[in-house]
């Protein structure tokens, strides 16, 4: 049986419109408590941006996981492209050897990587 991702949390599915809105609800009286119950947002995340609103009104109210991506885009589909060729010709690798490969791509282009890669 083939493996299939469901996600288990919506964390960082609120784009920024929506959580913009909740803020400005927010900044206008009423409380996170009820703001958040009414949009379906984390009540945490939602007072967390309107701190963060508050500080500087041009921040991105959108989670930022771009700072711990180690490939480019570029590379990400060079990766994807090949997995999905190995699974095609049915040699399908398993995760573990996935992670094996993205450490053994990332080390013979010299891109920058946790040190926990090489340690593990």
């Amino acid at each position: 049986m083939p493996r299939t991702y469901h996600r288990k949390s919506d964390i960082g599915q609120v784009p920024h419109s929506a959580m913009l809105e909740a803020v400005r609800e927010v900044q206008n009286g009423t409380s996170v408590r009820k703001v958040s119950m009414e949009k379906g947002i984390s009540k945490s995340a939602l007072s967390r941006y309107v701190i963060k609103f508050r500080q500087d009104e041009s921040t991105i109210l959108a989670p930022n996981y771009r700072h711990s991506q180690i490939f480019n885009a570029k590379e990400e589909n060079l990766l994807e492209e090949y997995l999905l060729t190995c699974s095609a010709m049915f040699h399908g690798l398993t995760p573990n050897n996935v992670r094996r490969l993205a450490y053994e791509m990332a080390c013979r282009n010299n891109i920058q990587m946790p040190a926990k890669w090489s340690e593990t």
